[in-house]
């Protein structure tokens, strides 16, 4: 059987957590990086087709007109830009009606940048953050946490749209 985009999304999620995913970041305030790595892995897109894509609003955050803001957020994306992205995408979905393989955004978390985590089950995420922030996950290595869901406010929860394609992930 064909896994769903979700499911690949989560397997790539999983080879992130593993280390198992190449060009996953290892430095702290990279969370916007990690879901882009591993959706472009489940998907099978290109480095950095994810922003081209998807990236098609900036957070009202940086000020400026919407076009402004739209060009500064493909200048130095933040999560923020994501989330509003997604919103403007409408990706958006009831937070109860969350699966692993979605995305779950803060734009309110580490102002301006935002926080955008993958849910590697409806309860867990993978995320990239200063562990110092998550004393009670389990940290995986340099900047990289399993945090229940229930840890943080979340601001949206979000379902990338289905693409045709995608590569088989092992591992």
């Amino acid at each position: 059987m064909t896994p769903t985009q979700n499911e690949r999304i989560r397997a790539a999620a999983w080879l992130a957590a593993r280390r198992q995913l190449k060009g996953a970041p290892r430095e702290a305030g990279s969370c916007l990086q990690l879901v882009r790595v591993v959706v472009e892995a489940a998907l099978g897109l290109r480095s950095h087709e994810f922003y081209d894509r998807f990236l098609v609003a900036g957070t009202s955050r940086r000020g400026g007109t919407e076009s402004e803001r739209l060009a500064n957020a493909r200048a130095n994306p933040w999560a923020a830009d994501m989330e509003a992205s997604a919103k403007k995408l409408d990706w958006g979905i009831p937070f109860h009606a969350r699966q692993a393989g979605d995305l779950l955004f803060n734009h309110r978390a580490a102002e301006p940048y935002g926080h955008v985590a993958v849910l590697l089950d409806r309860d867990t995420v993978l995320e990239n953050v200063d562990l110092a922030f998550r004393p009670a996950s389990i940290h995986l290595g340099p900047a990289l946490a399993l945090t229940p869901v229930e840890a943080l406010p979340w601001t949206l929860a979000a379902r990338v749209p289905p693409l045709e394609g995608g590569e088989r992930l092992s591992g």
